[in-house]
């Protein structure tokens, strides 16, 4: 058996986030994308808030062209569940998203004082928007992307 497997059995040893996402990142390194989704799922449940660094090492596995090389074994739960890899990119969306969030202030101030021409629906309108938001507002246009789909939702853009 594998130091890796060893350390994974003993999960419930680890008593700081930093050593969670030791495990987590050795784990990251070679692929083993199963137990990446499961270090994450013991965190979560045994009251670990993931801090920036856990959601870093993530990030390296998300979106990524890489085959899952699961052959450590984890405890699976009796519910079904989602593949690793979508499992990895539903955590990282929503982190993206709700880091997004905390600059809506700065968008939402920005129309509520600016005249723009879109209805929320318009593609090409929403791109001159967009880039009109990201010179205004100095944010990143994937913040930008997230902040309007926010605003979509909460039907702001049709008061």
């Amino acid at each position: 058996m594998s130091n890796l497997q060893i350390e994974l059995n003993n999960i419930s040893s680890l008593k700081d986030i930093n050593e969670l996402n030791d495990l987590l990142k050795k784990c990251a390194i070679l692929y083993q994308l199963e137990a990446v989704v499961y270090i994450f799922d013991y965190m979560k449940q045994h009251k670990y808030n993931p801090d920036n660094n856990t959601y870093k090492i993530l990030d390296t596995l998300h979106s990524k062209k890489t085959q899952d090389k699961s052959n450590l074994i984890v405890q699976k739960s009796s519910k079904k569940t989602l593949q690793p890899k979508r499992r990895i990119h539903k955590i990282m969306k929503g982190y993206n998203y709700s880091q997004a969030l905390k600059n809506k202030d700065i968008v939402i101030n920005y129309l509520t004082n600016h005249e723009y021409d879109y209805d929320g629906k318009d593609k090409k309108k929403e791109k001159t928007l967009i880039n009109v938001l990201k010179m205004a507002c100095k944010l990143p246009v994937s913040d930008i992307r997230h902040i309007l789909t926010y605003l979509k939702r909460q039907k702001y853009f049709t008061k």
